[in-house]
């Protein structure tokens, strides 16, 4: 890896310290940025394409980016790329990496988590793949396609998180910790739903606002004439109910975790919005 200005280190740290993110996984710490990136996301008729050129890099080989959009994308509340999957059926997952800035002989793990039991703690064993490849030539056109089967266990929960990793392979240090310091890389989050049913795809994701969402349990709702509120695990599981007062719920009384809240307004219109406990 090359040589970074410490400014820029600075400034990247303030920035990930600052952001606000859907997804409810840790973040490594990535020192350096990232000079390779993740093109291509596939799995199920899934499709997910990114920018080979990111946001903040100067276009120069050699030199980097810092941008959080892009070291960590969030893409769990995006209802274009959510994965449908089936308990106890095998999956073939493509994650194709391009290398814009990154040394010739630079090596980078591909990973692919799963939080199969939905509890926003990753850990080695949700490690569906990790290979070690060569980048191979900077430039926007080098790609490298890594691909992994995959077989859903037939106790995994209805949603959860699906991870891509690239980092940098540093030398002579073992990658164990999914959550831990590494050089330099990207990630990106997906929501995962098993089968049918009350999901983030059959909900309306603009009917209305909510925030702050994630929450820690106070809520408000923007929404004019709302009167009453239900709300529903993502399996459709009804957990609370009540009347709304000054626009604001509580629902501090629940797990940490994704959740569907519907609005009845004075009319009998019902509204629906995803939203995520803390």
């Amino acid at each position: 890896m090359k040589k970074k200005l410490l400014c820029c280190f600075m400034l990247f740290s303030m920035v990930a310290g600052q952001a606000m993110s859907q997804s409810q996984l840790c973040r490594p710490e990535l020192t350096w940025g990232a000079y390779a990136c993740i093109s291509k996301v596939e799995i199920n008729g899934m499709v997910s394409e990114s920018s080979t050129a990111p946001e903040g890099w100067d276009g120069k080989i050699g030199s980097n980016t810092y941008d959080e959009g892009v070291l960590f994308a969030d893409f769990t509340m995006d209802k274009e790329r959510v994965v449908t999957l089936e308990a106890g059926k095998e999956y073939e997952l493509k994650i194709t990496v391009c290398n814009f800035s990154s040394g010739a002989g630079d090596e980078y793990y591909v990973t692919a988590f799963f939080d199969w039991n939905g509890d926003s703690r990753l850990t080695a064993a949700e490690t569906v793949f990790q290979k070690s490849i060569a980048v191979g030539k900077p430039g926007q056109s080098s790609f490298k396609v890594v691909s992994g089967k995959l077989t859903v266990p037939a106790d995994a929960s209805k949603t959860f998180t699906m991870r891509t990793y690239l980092h940098y392979k540093t030398p002579d240090v073992p990658y164990t910790d999914p959550c831990s310091t590494q050089d330099g890389g990207v990630l990106q989050d997906y929501t995962v739903q098993l089968g049918g049913g009350t999901s983030i795809e059959n909900t309306s994701l603009d009917a209305f606002a909510v925030y702050p969402n994630p929450t820690n349990g106070e809520v408000f709702i923007k929404l004019e004439n709302a009167n009453e509120y239900m709300l529903y695990s993502v399996d459709g599981k009804l957990v609370q109910k009540g009347m709304i007062t000054g626009n604001s719920i509580n629902i501090s009384g629940n797990a940490s975790g994704m959740y569907i809240l519907q609005v009845k307004t004075d009319d009998g219109l019902l509204k629906r919005a995803n939203i995520i406990i803390k």
